[in-house]
C-alpha cells in the first residue's frame, strides 16, 4: 500500500514506520471490535426485544471484524519475530 502524498506534506515522526504505526492501530481497533460485539452480543442475547435480531446480526459482525484484525495483527507479528531470529542467529 503506498500513499499518493508528497512527501513535503506528510512526514512521520524520527524512529518510526507506516508498518509499526498501521500494527499500532489495528491492535486498537482490534480491541474496539472485539468489545465492541461482545457487548453487543451480549446485549442482543440477554434480552428479547425488537432490536433482538439487529444487535445479534452487529455483535457477530463486530466480533468477525475484531478476530480478523487480530491474524492479520498476529501474522505481521510472527513474520517480524521469525525476520528477528534469523537477524539474531545471523
Amino acid at each position: 500500500m503506498t500513499l499518493l502524498i508528497p512527501n513535503s506534506v506528510y512526514t512521520l515522526p524520527a524512529g518510526t514506520d507506516q508498518k509499526s504505526m498501521r500494527d499500532s492501530l489495528s491492535l486498537l481497533f482490534t480491541l474496539i471490535f472485539l468489545l465492541s460485539g461482545a457487548g453487543l452480543l451480549y446485549d442482543g442475547v440477554s434480552k428479547s426485544d425488537p432490536t433482538h435480531t439487529a444487535k445479534i446480526i452487529a455483535g457477530a459482525t463486530f466480533l468477525a471484524l475484531g478476530l480478523t484484525t487480530m491474524r492479520i495483527v498476529l501474522k505481521g507479528w510472527m513474520d517480524w519475530w521469525k525476520e528477528r531470529t534469523r537477524y539474531r542467529d545471523g
